[in-house]
């Protein structure tokens, strides 16, 4: 398994520190207020897992990508993942979320577009066996398989023993006028049920042996760390056969030792257990997606067509391949031309930023462009300066003519005329120039124009002859 790095840059640490200090004022006044509620309630968060949760099981049988990789470093109930370990050590992990930028905006239309599909789609993708085909980067499909299997010998075991103590099943050689309790149909289901929950104990055991996450990246002990590693999935296969062999033990001399009279008890508890893993899991993942969509849209009829802004899905996306469409069959509307627009009024321009790079060393004397981040120069020189940039002018000067000027200057020159920006540096993308010369004569003409573009508050026109 490759050695990844889990050191956190300064910007991360400053945008954690940024969403808790914006994060208290709004506690605070969630406190004095008493009877207001700032933030979203708990029913707009069921909405939003619901919504979540569907997208996720379309892109997974797009994609064959686990929904639990998913949250953890791509897309989920948050929002788009910032800053995952995963995203930048792995080039074809980031050419799936570029991917997903825009088919997650497809996958949620489509998958909240039609009830029987979104039906099919949530009990296929939450199947057991179907989940062995999606690849999840903290356990392989071969150790899930293992899971699974143990999940239902585990609970098989546990029926064994409870027959065994209770004694409702008796054994083969006991006699026929034996007297045996009869249990009904619910306890046996009883039976079965608290057996598969007393196995969810060593099930969480394995399967915390069986996870793989990240860790520190070292030239000097990457050896040790692939040999831990190397001796973490030996110490799974080596419990997960022990454990296995112990549950089929059990189960083998539980069924050897058991009445043909009780047969019939056994296959209700493993008839339970069977349908409880393969039926019943995917039927009530399958129940949750319809009746949690059915209820969203109830409240809310706009949340399937327009998903929440939380989740950061760019839904003008599919809105701008339709209008491309619709501008290739010359039907452009006057929406589309309103957005480009808008668009167009957001950037900035080339001298703006050479005006930023130039002015950088005055307005944060401290950068340091080895350790500096890019979130310290945002917060720091972009954000507080964004309105200086702003207000800006544009000028024309038109150079006529000059009167009287002196016979003869101290370097003999002829006269020419100069027209530029003065800051505290020059800056020669903002324009200006020099006119022509004219020779010998004290009262030139030159009938020239000069554009000085994007002028700030804090420069100024200079005009020399």
């Amino acid at each position: 398994m490759p050695v990844f790095s889990t050191e956190k840059s300064m910007e991360s640490i400053a945008y954690l520190n940024e969403a808790f200090n914006v994060s208290r004022p709004k506690q605070r006044g969630k406190d004095l207020g008493g009877f207001q509620a700032d933030g979203p309630g708990g029913s707009d968060k069921l909405q939003e897992t619901i919504l979540c949760q569907n997208t996720l099981r379309e892109v997974a049988l797009q994609h064959q990508v686990h929904p639990s990789f998913m949250v953890g470093h791509i897309w989920g109930p948050e929002g788009w993942v910032q800053g995952s370990l995963a995203m930048t050590k792995s080039k074809k992990l980031k050419s799936l979320q570029v991917e997903l930028e825009e088919g997650l905006p497809q996958a949620f239309l489509k998958a909240h577009s039609s009830r029987m599909h979104r039906a099919c789609s949530a009990c296929v993708a939450a199947h057991p066996v179907c989940e062995l085909w999606q690849w999840d980067l903290h356990i392989t499909s071969a150790k899930r398989a293992k899971i699974i299997a143990d999940c239902i010998l585990g609970s098989l075991a546990f029926v064994a023993l409870f027959f065994s103590v209770d004694g409702t099943a008796v054994a083969a050689r006991s006699p026929e006028n034996c007297p045996v309790q009869q249990g009904t149909f619910l306890w046996y289901t009883f039976v079965a049920i608290v057996s598969i929950l007393l196995n969810l104990i060593p099930r969480g055991l394995i399967m915390y042996i069986a996870y793989r996450g990240f860790v520190q990246e070292s030239t000097m002990h990457r050896k040790w760390q692939l040999r831990l590693l190397h001796f973490k999935d030996a110490c799974f296969w080596t419990l997960g056969v022990l454990v296995s062999s112990i549950q089929l033990l059990v189960i083998i001399a539980f069924l050897a030792n058991l009445s043909e009279v009780d047969e019939w008890k056994w296959l209700i508890s493993f008839a339970v257990v069977l349908v409880r893993k393969m039926l019943l899991v995917p039927l009530l993942a399958c129940l949750f997606a319809s009746l949690g969509t059915e209820i969203a849209a109830w409240s809310q009829p706009s949340i399937v067509s327009q998903p929440p802004k939380k989740l950061g899905l760019d839904m003008d996306l599919l809105e701008g391949k339709a209008v491309l469409e619709m501008e290739e069959e010359g039907e452009l509307t006057e929406t589309w031309t309103q957005k480009v627009e808008e668009l167009a009024q957001r950037g900035i321009t080339i001298r703006q930023l050479l005006d930023f790079y130039a002015s950088l060393g005055t307005l944060m004397p401290h950068f340091d462009p080895d350790r500096s981040t890019t979130h310290d120069v945002v917060r720091q020189a972009i954000i507080p300066n964004s309105l200086h940039y702003r207000n800006w002018r544009t000028f024309m000067v038109v150079v006529h003519q000059a009167s009287d000027l002196a016979a003869m200057d101290f370097f003999n020159s002829d006269p020419y005329c100069i027209v530029r920006c003065v800051s505290s540096m020059p800056k020669p993308w903002k324009g200006g120039g020099r006119s022509a010369t004219i020779k010998q004569t004290r009262h030139p003409k030159w009938e020239e124009a000069f554009l000085l573009y994007e002028v700030v508050q804090d420069e100024s026109l200079h005009l020399s002859v």
